[in-house]
């Protein structure tokens, strides 16, 4: 019988993915108020905070970790309602300026905004020997700030009035710092540093698109997301800054900074090869000079690579397109003619953030070729080596599932639309408490159609294969990673929440848990 697992791991080079656009990164397509909640979740003695916020079809937020313990196993809600009153939990406006440990959070289905209860041991929110319990501290509604890949911004108008005020606005910060790696057992500081959130009330409750150093930096909303702060409110709480902005927007005219992307391709002899020789070339114009950065590799296609930046050019480069002579900056040839070609230009956004480990730049490509979010990082301060990635958004997109009969043996695929593909050893049409061996592909099969209509002999490299198209629909890809999915499919065969997993070598495909079911009042109660 043909081992079809490794058949497609021969056939098909997984190619590292681009990295994608997090989840908490995405704005919602609307500026308008969406929900909050800010629950405690305890299992045992321990206790944390979630903060959980609709972004279109899922929730994202935060874990929001708090010092010490609790002083008894939580087993009920009842008792979590007890032991609150005199908490210590004091993430809260009236710490303005106080910062919290923060984690982001797996983007979750929308159902988790309405938890509040005990979870049964075992289950999705416990652990192995002890309940979890939700208890809703806040909620109401929230508006999406700035969103940066270390700064994210939220505003939050409660409608219960526990942790802010009720009924108005109150800004909520949470900033990316370094800090030295410290050992868990022993606490002692290791060699190097790592990446750690900071989550807070901040004391100046003004929003960063109108504050002076937005301003500075020439930062600007998204045209689809316009007013990233509550309108009325900072009308009439930051009044002459808001007027201030306003009239800045009016005199920059908005414009953006350019960028060019060129490539410079020569043959070598074709006795040895007849591949070109070809370097990219990526042009950045920031305060009328021209920066320039250099790989070997198409980094409109590729991601990550390393590029050496090479300082500044005089400006008639950055239009440039032709023959390069020999024995040149850009053609180190002692004989062969180069040629430069232009391979996109447009507009980009920039935002450069100065680090004590470097500069890196953030940038918003609106180009044909090089168009979305991508980041600059420098290796080390005052280095000439920078990598570059670029961050790719999963959004709602199509879905299709076959079945392929490669000889004796069958599988399933479970194909996104242009990003990746998930070839599955049984059918999860009725997939309920059960793994199923998967593995993952970074490009799905070209040569498969993504949808037939009747059943359809294919060939997979010098195999004959024959495709059943068994579902199809719409799916909001929450999170993606090499090691985790999770998808919301809506199909007729397939619907709800599934997740991918990577763990410890093994690749498996299984539906998603909600915190079901829900006990609201102790068992014993009367």
């Amino acid at each position: 019988m043909i081992n079809w697992l490794q058949v497609l791991s021969e056939i098909t080079e997984k190619d590292k993915p681009s990295n994608i656009l997090s989840h908490y990164m995405k704005y919602p397509s609307t500026d308008k108020p969406l929900k909050y909640v800010i629950q405690i979740h305890t299992r045992g003695k321990s206790a944390h905070l979630d903060y959980r916020m609709e972004n279109d079809d899922f929730l994202i937020g935060w874990t929001i970790l708090t010092p010490g313990g609790l002083p008894i196993n939580i087993e009920s809600l009842d008792q979590l309602k007890e032991w609150y009153k005199p908490s210590k939990i004091d993430f809260s406006a009236q710490k303005k300026g106080e910062g919290f440990r923060a984690e982001t959070k797996s983007a979750q289905p929308k159902e988790w905004i309405e938890v509040e209860g005990k979870t049964k041991k075992g289950q999705v929110g416990s652990t192995k020997n002890l309940p979890g319990v939700f208890l809703q501290l806040d909620k109401g509604q929230v508006i999406h700030g700035v969103k940066k890949p270390y700064f994210h911004e939220y505003f939050l108008k409660s409608s219960v009035g526990e942790l802010f005020p009720k009924d108005t606005w109150t800004r909520v910060v949470c900033r990316a710092v370094q800090v030295p790696i410290q050992d868990p057992v022993t606490k002692e500081l290791l060699e190097g540093t790592e990446l750690m959130w900071r989550i807070m009330v901040p004391k100046d409750q003004q929003p960063y698109t109108i504050s002076d150093r937005a301003m500075k930096r020439k930062w600007v909303p998204t045209k689809e997301y316009n007013t990233p702060f509550p309108v009325q409110w900072t009308k009439e709480t930051f009044s002459t800054q808001y007027d201030k902005w306003l009239s800045w927007r009016k005199e920059e005219n908005l414009v953006s900074n350019n960028f060019t992307v060129q490539r410079v391709s020569r043959k070598g002899q074709t006795v040895v090869r007849d591949m070109p020789v070809t370097r990219w070339i990526l042009r950045l114009k920031i305060d009328d000079k021209v920066h320039t950065w250099i790989s070997d590799l198409d980094f409109t296609k590729f991601s990550p690579v390393a590029f050496e930046y090479t300082g500044t050019v005089k400006d008639e480069w950055f239009t440039y397109e032709g023959e390069i002579q020999p024995s040149t900056e850009y053609n180190p040839s002692k004989t062969l003619i180069a040629q430069m070609d232009i391979i996109d230009t447009g507009n980009v956004q920039i935002d450069k953030e100065v680090t004590e480990f470097g500069d890196v730049y953030h940038l918003d490509f609106k180009g044909k070729v090089l168009l979305g979010k991508g980041e600059l990082k420098q290796e080390e301060k005052k280095a000439t080596i920078y990598t570059f990635d670029k961050l790719y958004l999963l959004q709602k997109s199509l879905f299709s599932y076959q079945k392929h009969e490669v000889g004796e043996s069958t599988h399933f695929d479970l194909r996104i639309l242009n990003k990746f593909e998930l070839s599955l050893e049984e059918d999860v049409s009725e997939l309920e408490d059960k793994k199923v061996q998967a593995i993952l592909f970074f490009n799905y099969k070209e040569d498969i159609p993504f949808t037939v209509t009747e059943k359809k002999k294919v060939t997979i490299g010098k195999l004959e294969s024959f495709v059943t198209q068994i579902d199809t629909g719409t799916v909001t890809v929450m999170n993606y990673s090499p090691t985790y999915i999770s998808l919301k499919l809506e199909g007729k065969k397939l619907n709800g929440f599934y997740v991918y997993l990577n763990k410890e070598e093994e690749e498996y495909f299984m539906k998603g848990k909600l915190p079901e079911p829900i006990i609201k009042e102790d068992s014993n109660k009367k």
